[in-house]
């Protein structure tokens, strides 16, 4: 296997692993932060959830009718804890969002920019030969050899009378092509198992019965239809 291709599934798997634990990514920074006021914070907030779901498993166990001072003393510290929590999270969100916004620079410079860099330097690296150079049209091999830039590099080529396949030796498939076609098979299994496991069922729709009922009309406006169809007769 070629190098630039073991680069390039190195991206794509960190990328796509940073994708699937964006939900997590705060609670790491505030776990694994060097900055201390940070990791007080989380710990901190940890106490409180866990100090209101005691209390709130408390409550739960005391009726109400027998013990009504304590389960009223519980509801007054879980509400109290709620405004505590609120609080923390907020001060812990502040206090995170210059660490994460340091993480998002460190992310561009190590991981987005390096990846950026080895497609537009390796893109046309070729990491699949294909049996023949007649297997495909002309057009084609350009594609799958030098990627989409050879389709608005085509005509402006034939207008300066240069030869767009002069330098097409060997038809194959370059790096850009083959993973443009590699990060759409993923999108789409992504996406079939979001629409099959994921997603939460669609209710049927409840079908309303029609209650009006249709009015009956009277001998009079009978007659008066009757006149009304005769005269346009």
């Amino acid at each position: 296997m070629h190098w630039v291709v073991i680069f390039a599934l190195l991206f794509v798997s960190i990328n796509k692993f940073l994708q699937y634990t964006s939900n997590y990514h705060e609670r790491w920074v505030s776990k694994l932060s060097l900055v201390k006021e940070i990791r007080d914070l989380a710990e901190n907030l940890r106490k409180l959830i866990k100090e209101r779901k005691a209390i709130y498993e408390e409550n739960r166990a005391v009726s109400a009718q027998d013990n009504y001072a304590r389960w009223t003393k519980n509801n007054r510290k879980i509400s109290k804890l709620d405004k505590d929590i609120e609080q923390s999270k907020a001060a812990l969100k502040n206090a995170s969002s210059k660490q994460e916004h340091l993480l998002k620079r460190v992310k561009l410079i190590a991981l987005t920019l390096p990846f950026l860099a080895l497609k537009l330097l390796k893109g046309k690296t070729i990491v699949y030969d294909l049996p023949a150079n007649d297997m495909f049209p002309m057009i084609m091999n350009g594609i799958l050899t030098k990627g989409l830039l050879y389709i608005p590099l085509l005509p402006l080529n034939i207008v300066r009378g240069v030869d767009p396949n002069k330098d097409l030796v060997t038809a194959g498939v370059s790096l850009s092509v083959w993973l443009m076609g590699f990060t759409k098979v993923i999108d789409t299994v992504e996406f079939i198992i979001n629409q099959l496991f994921l997603m939460p069922a669609v209710p049927e729709p409840k079908h309303e019965k029609n209650t009006t009922k249709e009015k009956e009309l009277e001998p009079k406006e009978i007659e008066e239809l009757k006149t009304t169809e005769a005269e346009l007769d």
